[in-house]
């Protein structure tokens, strides 16, 4: 097992009675180890223990007793606005006496030009009268992770404009065929409105004398043949007129 001797687990002002629990060597050593970072905080919110990960992820040499983000700084919110007063997991955690878990958080730290993202827990520890003596803190960053999930986000709203306001008609179906999103251009050649299509078989409004051929190619398609085909068909519109289009259907 990793010792983590090199940079010890930082105690800093705790009690025999704060920390007995963490003096048996081998738990020391565990958490000392873990790239999770580990803070104990006293019925105050002082630190009273912190793991060696802490400060890497905080980006930070200064005694964490002088510098914690836990309560105070610039801290949002996963949608970015400021949490409320008092409402940070570890003051919910501290205030309530319940567990706050998974709650994403960014930090905009003072040795780093852009906000940090991570991924708080804070669990309570109560006496017998119910009041908190100590809460446990992890922290994760996530920042990559963050980002790629926004980077998708934006990717999508992006396909989604595009997908909308094409003049082309566009659609999206399932292997079986059945149709899961069409645009405004799409449903205008049809002469359906928002969402009547969704659900419906390409081939229910394919003319019947192309049915099978359609379904051929779609099956040769689905079943890995080809990756896509093109061709003019008929389709058959809602108010049951004939209305020919060139398709072009690819995976």
């Amino acid at each position: 097992m990793p010792s983590g001797k090199a940079e010890p687990l930082t105690d800093l002002g705790q009690t025999a009675q704060d920390t007995q629990y963490l003096q048996h060597e081998s738990i020391r050593d565990l958490i000392d180890a873990t790239d999770v970072g580990i803070m104990v905080f006293g019925p105050n919110a002082e630190v009273l223990l912190a793991n060696r990960a802490v400060k890497k992820l905080m980006h930070t040499e200064l005694p964490l007793d002088r510098y914690d983000f836990m309560h105070g700084g610039d801290v949002v919110d996963e949608q970015g606005e400021p949490f409320p007063a008092g409402h940070r997991p570890l003051e919910t955690a501290m205030r309530t006496g319940r567990p706050v878990r998974n709650v994403v958080v960014g930090a905009l730290l003072p040795s780093r030009s852009e906000r940090i993202w991570y991924l708080l827990s804070a669990v309570p520890e109560t006496a017998d009268d119910g009041k908190v003596v100590r809460v446990v803190l992890t922290l994760a960053d996530i920042t990559r992770l963050h980002h790629a999930e926004a980077a998708l986000r934006d990717g999508e709203a992006r396909f989604r404009t595009i997908f909308q306001n094409s003049a082309m008609g566009i659609s999206l179906a399932d292997l079986e065929g059945k149709l899961i999103l069409t645009n405004a251009a799409y449903q205008e050649l049809l002469g359906y409105g928002p969402d009547e299509l969704i659900g419906v078989s390409i081939f229910d409004i394919t003319h019947p004398d192309e049915v099978q051929s359609n379904v051929a190619l779609h099956n040769q398609m689905a079943g890995g043949g080809c990756e896509r085909y093109r061709l003019e068909k008929r389709y058959i519109r809602r108010d049951e007129q004939i209305v020919w289009a060139r398709l072009t259907a690819s995976l």
